[in-house]
């Protein structure tokens, strides 16, 4: 079952709508639209209806179609949709459009996609995670503006490239001391890099465990 909060009240109230999609595995919200990723459709995002989150239906879905790959996660981003695929990611815009809302922003298809869903985190007003080039190859990225740019470095590409398991990367993104972080975890490796966005190094984090280096036990962050 699917449930929409309400922080006022606050209640929890039980999504009943036949018509919505319960296969959905991501979710996000933009211009009081809630969307929703199916993985059972190639490319598939739902709309609920404005101002809602209980109400769908099931006209309202749009598809990433400029390439043809699996949708891997989405997120908004300064009231940009991003649909990020395994190979491509495309960006779509509310231009009002009475019948179909969201429209795909014309000219733009970047050709890279997303290694690891749980690695997108929004950090010095970009979006970073884990990809996966042309060669194969994993890479850390940071987009600018629509241009993805490689920011790990050869030797950190290398470590990556040993692993037997990155795509249960989790990324994180927090300021501290002036300082903006994007942390790179990989639960299987026991592993934890950190790209300082401020200077543009990286380092490596852990945390003893049982007398053990292990993974760096920070994976979530909230302002309270």
């Amino acid at each position: 079952a699917s449930y929409r909060y309400i922080i006022s009240t606050p209640t929890f109230t039980t999504i009943t709508d036949v018509d919505y999609p319960d296969t959905a595995t991501e979710i996000t919200a933009q211009d009081e639209y809630f969307l929703a990723m199916d993985p059972t459709v190639i490319g598939r995002v739902w709309r609920s209806d404005a101002s809602a989150g209980i109400s769908w239906s099931a006209s309202a879905f749009f598809t990433a179609e400029a390439y043809g790959d699996k949708l891997v996660t989405i997120i908004s981003d300064h009231r940009e949709l991003w649909l990020i695929g395994e190979k491509t990611s495309e960006v779509w815009i509310n231009t009002g459009n009475a019948s179909t809302t969201f429209e795909r922003r014309d000219g733009i298809l970047i050709e890279i996609g997303c290694q690891a869903k749980n690695s997108i985190a929004k950090s010095d007003n970009s979006l970073f995670w884990l990809a996966r080039d042309r060669n194969g190859e994993d890479i850390i990225i940071r987009m600018d503006g629509f241009s993805p740019k490689i920011v790990s470095t050869r030797g950190i590409s290398r470590q990556i490239a040993s692993f037997t398991t990155t795509s249960d990367a989790i990324g994180l993104a927090y300021r501290q001391d002036g300082h903006e972080f994007y942390v790179l975890t990989f639960p299987t490796e026991e592993r934890t890099f950190v790209y300082d966005t401020t200077t543009n190094l990286w380092h490596e984090r852990a945390s003893v465990q049982a007398g053990a280096q292990k993974r760096w036990r920070g994976q979530t962050h909230a302002f309270f």
